[in-house]
């Protein structure tokens, strides 16, 4: 057994990544010192501080939960988080010219580097930093991986089709769904625009530090948005739960928060995943019209779905943290709740959409149509059939003629045997002196036996 080649590249290339995700926000804290080292309120406030700091919000981007300012914070700061699995991405695009899993050489040499630095300078959980890194730096391999197979056409590729559709369908559905939300939040943006900008002016000197820190939560402010889309609303400062039904009524000194609506709005709002399921169930039905088999379709749209609702939990649950203890334990969307309706309100109809109008279905449907039109015709026929049966004659009784010649209609006489009926026949002519008629057949013989008895 032998390691594939370039592995030692993709180490490397998870020491470098590990090491610039964790000094730019110390960069940046110390940054915000010098910004507010003339405030004579934060003279105690010293360079090392501001590293820490920076450090701190680093290792929360992790998973970590530290200190920032005095306040236990444990809310993560998804963009930064997101921006590290990219990094990574970046630095492992090295190794594709080496061997198919040479990427994940990165992941211990990227969770290594971090267990160091957070040792080293972070006030935070240890264990939860080296889970985050593992996270982190599994999803940068995984995407190297998966591209690499792509780009070179491995059997696994090929052989795993459905899977690499449902994949990126479900990616494709998440964006779609950030995209709403992020409508729905530049809205409310727009709306709330100055108790937005009070609730910086009350951070003091140094707001655009703490803005550029804040702006590293707007993935978290999309999650919170999409939770309040479906219905399932947010869990506030008050420990409340808030949603369009039950808008917020406090205003609180955090400045994300002013963002959640004040008026319960308009009714349509849990109807938008309604929409959006159809109208994605729709676009995947005529995407994937030329697949014959409803079951091959389906079994993407599938993949999707699960996809789309593992990625949406794990979204939804790292959008929520604490700020601190008691009612600040947790602020956040609702996450099963936000799930269920997810589910409910968007995937089913999506998936029903994309059944109903496959080709097969119809095909399904129009023999089906055809077999109860032609069971509907059957049941019709059948009480007609019986009426004709009824109104026909008898045909074990016959009109006999009387002795006149003529019929009798009101009389019906057991039907006779054939020679009984050429008796009736015969009788007749010998009451009259008539010699009896006999049939064609036996005529020849009769001339016979005259030929025979002139002769002698």
């Amino acid at each position: 057994m032998r390691l594939p080649s370039g592995w030692a590249r993709a180490a490397l290339a998870g020491i470098e990544s590990a090491f610039f995700a964790w000094l730019i926000p110390v960069i940046v804290g110390v940054t915000g010192f010098w910004v507010v080292a003339s405030n004579p309120w934060l003279r105690e406030v010293s360079w090392e501080a501001g590293a820490s700091i920076g450090a701190s919000f680093w290792a929360i981007s992790l998973g970590g939960d530290g200190n920032l300012g005095g306040v236990h914070v444990g809310f993560f700061p998804l963009l930064w988080s997101l921006l590290q699995v990219l990094f990574l991405r970046g630095f492992l695009l090295q190794t594709r010219d080496s061997d198919v899993g040479a990427s994940w050489g990165a992941v211990p040499a990227f969770t290594l580097t971090s267990t160091v630095l957070v040792l080293a300078s972070a006030d935070a959980t240890a264990w939860r930093v080296i889970l985050g890194s593992l996270c982190v730096s599994a999803l940068a391999a995984l995407w190297s991986d998966y591209s690499a197979r792509h780009r070179r056409g491995t059997p696994m590729a090929g052989k795993w089709q459905w899977l690499s559709d449902g994949i990126r369908l479900g990616a494709l559905w998440l964006l779609v769904a950030a995209g709403t939300s992020l409508v729905l939040v530049v809205i409310s943006w727009s709306v709330n625009a100055g108790s937005l900008r009070s609730g910086f002016e009350r951070l003091g000197p140094g707001a655009g530090f703490f803005a550029t820190m804040l702006f590293m939560f707007f993935p978290n402010l999309i999650g919170w948005a999409w939770s309040w889309i479906t219905g399932a609303g947010l869990i506030g400062p008050t420990g409340d739960a808030v949603n369009w039904s039950n808008p917020r009524t406090s205003d609180f000194v955090i400045p994300y928060w002013t963002l959640v609506p004040v008026t319960s709005g308009s009714h349509l709002i849990p109807w938008i995943p309604v929409l959006l399921g159809v109208v994605l169930g729709a676009a995947t039905a005529y995407r994937r019209r030329r697949v014959a088999r409803l079951d091959a379709n389906l079994r993407p749209v599938a993949v999707a779905c699960v996809f789309f609702t593992v990625v949406l939990t794990a979204w939804l649950m790292l959008s929520g943290g604490s700020l601190g203890e008691g009612k600040l334990a947790y602020l956040g969307p609702q996450v099963l709740a936000a799930i269920g309706w997810t589910v409910v309100k968007m995937l089913l109809p999506l998936i029903a959409v994309v059944a109903v109008f496959h080709p097969q279905t119809f095909s399904l449907a129009r023999r089906g149509a055809q077999r109860m039109q032609a069971w509907a015709q059957r049941k019709l026929q059948k009480p007609k059939d019986q009426e004709k049966s009824t109104e026909t004659k008898d045909p074990e009784s016959v009109p006999l003629p009387d002795v006149d010649g003529t019929s009798i209609h009101n009389k019906r006489m057991p039907a006779v045997s054939r020679q009984s009926s050429l008796e009736t026949e015969v009788i007749p002519e010998v009451e009259q002196g008539r010699a009896p008629s006999l049939p064609e057949a036996s005529r020849p013989q009769e001339e016979h036996r005259t030929d025979q008895s002139t002769r002698e």
